[in-house]
């Protein structure tokens, strides 16, 4: 009994891979359904944005302190179109897309430091997955 898996050559590696793969597709299938608006992009935004985007005369008129003012928009109307591509929304324009890019005004944060690649896929993904509230 000492190798109970010796169904052919190489046996063990096919079912380590197969065990593997599977694992690996589960947590691929988390992470662009998993965003969650609360946790993650929440989060981004106080760490981030809040100092300019608050509650006290936010810049732009754009609060991102909370969901309903962030679906509001700002005073150039809304930056998150649930319904549409994330590079549809301004919000994603403003903070992944290069200045020659933005239809108006800098990216932001202004003078960064920018959002890291893993926050902007995670603004993207939430957008994609439709902007929910969660």
């Amino acid at each position: 009994m000492e190798n109970s898996f010796k169904i052919f050559p190489g046996g063990k590696l096919i079912i380590s891979l197969l065990i593997m793969s599977t694992f690996l597709i589960k947590c691929g299938k988390n992470t662009q359904s998993g965003i969650s608006y609360s946790r993650d992009i929440q989060t981004i935004f106080q760490y981030n944005c809040t100092s300019c985007h608050g509650n006290t005369s936010p810049s732009g008129g754009l609060s991102l302190t909370n969901y309903d003012s962030l679906m509001a928009g700002g005073n150039s109307g809304p930056v998150v179109r649930p319904k549409a591509k994330p590079e549809f929304s301004l919000l994603y324009k403003k903070v992944a897309y290069s200045e020659d890019k933005i239809p108006f005004g800098s990216r932001m944060p202004p003078n960064g430091p920018y959002l890291d690649e893993s926050q902007i896929k995670y603004i993207w993904q939430w957008i994609n997955n439709g902007a929910k509230n969660n």
